[in-house]
């Protein structure tokens, strides 16, 4: 039995495996659809995936196939149920919330296998609510959401984004709140300039502090790795990692070349360094209407009435009307504070002695929120410039 146990416990670490890499690929995919070149920009990636692939479980033919290859899925929709289990307990921490949900309309029945499937893969809550009363409804909904990001998400949904039409809605939640491993002091973070371009600085609050961090260096790219405290009743190791373009290359041209591998990679050859770093401080508050941004990705169909999500309620009378996003990160002296939520709505038709490495990000970078475990990317961004109110 003991024996049995534990290769069952072996073969679930890896199950989620492939799913990190579609994850992977799906996040550089919409990175590109979303990333305007003179733009911060802040997203959760494992959000948005989540969310929409709560709709994949229930979409048949053509529209199941336009939404797994958007999602860079390598599994069908009953494959896909384990690993996601898998890989959402592998992310369970105290300083990381996860919230699922579906929103039903009175007027509608789920299919008992698709709630089936959604609870075993996702654990979402089911909610019935009336759709006729839509202000009633955004503002449950919104309120689900805030409690569930602790305030910082407080109107996912806007006036509009639901009508009477609607019969569903998906909706995922995401909280981080973790301190650094080696905190940065505040009395050593100082003005300094942050380079915008070749001609254009700003003055930003640059944080500071010397000490030992995994780093990776190639002709192209510094990447630093940011470890947050690990909480002892979880297995998880949260970090935030800094990809620092060099000075003869670009955030554009770093983002063309990176794979699910080579970000695999990097990471994984990353090497225990004396490091004197500096890094601006900053927040970042952004929302989607990611309907154009999804359609780049090939999922066009779905958000056509000819779709077929009958998978869910076993009719085809199911399209997605609308999928809206909002992600905020905050990086300071004390460590990083993240929060995301997805909704679908579906409608009716001791050091001195060693050398130090310098790490100065004084000009336009990218940063990731991963588990490094799983290696998950949890919320992706780019700085363009520093903005240091607390949004």
């Amino acid at each position: 039995m003991k024996i049995a146990t534990i290769a069952m416990m072996l073969s679930c670490m890896f199950c989620h495996a492939d799913l990190v890499k579609d994850e992977t690929s799906f996040t550089l995919t919409l990175y590109d659809a979303l990333n305007k070149e003179a733009d911060n920009l802040i997203f959760s990636p494992y959000s948005i995936f989540s969310c929409m692939s709560m709709s994949y479980l229930g979409a048949k033919e053509e529209t199941l196939n336009q939404i797994k290859k958007g999602l860079h899925l390598s599994y069908s929709p009953s494959e896909l149920i384990a690993p996601f289990a898998s890989l959402q307990n592998s992310l369970k921490s105290p300083i990381f919330n996860i919230a699922n949900a579906v929103w039903v309309d009175l007027g509608m029945e789920l299919l008992p296998s698709y709630k089936e499937d959604v609870k075993k893969a996702f654990d979402v809550d089911v909610q019935l609510v009336d759709f006729e009363l839509i202000e009633q409804t955004r503002e449950k909904i919104n309120t689900w959401t805030s409690d569930r990001t602790k305030g910082k998400i407080t109107e996912l949904l806007e006036k509009g984004d639901i009508t009477k039409e609607t019969l569903l809605v998906l909706t995922n939640a995401l909280y981080f709140e973790g301190s650094w491993a080696f905190p940065f002091n505040a009395k050593a973070t100082k003005k300094a300039p942050f380079f915008l371009d070749s001609n254009k600085q700003i003055e930003t609050n640059m944080m500071g502090q010397v000490a030992y961090f995994p780093y990776f260096e190639t002709e192209e790219v510094q990447l630093v790795t940011l470890p947050i405290s690990r909480e002892k009743s979880s297995n998880a190791q949260f970090a935030c990692v800094i990809m620092l373009p060099s000075k003869s290359s670009t955030i554009e041209q770093l983002t063309k070349k990176i794979t699910p591998d080579l970000f695999f990679e990097w990471i994984s050859n990353s090497k225990r360094s004396y490091m004197d770093i500096k890094v601006p401080k900053f927040c970042l508050k952004k929302r989607f209407d990611l309907n154009d941004a999804l359609k780049k990705t090939g999922i066009e169909l779905p958000f056509r009435a000819q779709a077929d999500f009958s998978g869910i309620d076993g009719k085809k009378d199911l399209f997605i009307s609308k999928v809206v996003h909002e992600a905020y990160f905050c990086f300071d002296e004390k460590g990083v504070t993240a929060a995301a939520a997805t909704a679908t709505a579906m409608a009716g038709t001791s050091f001195p002695s060693d050398e130090v490495t310098f790490f100065t990000a004084n000009r336009p970078f990218l940063f990731f929120l991963i588990e490094l475990n799983t290696k998950t990317v949890l919320f992706m961004g780019k700085l363009q410039q520093p903005e240091t109110s607390d949004t």
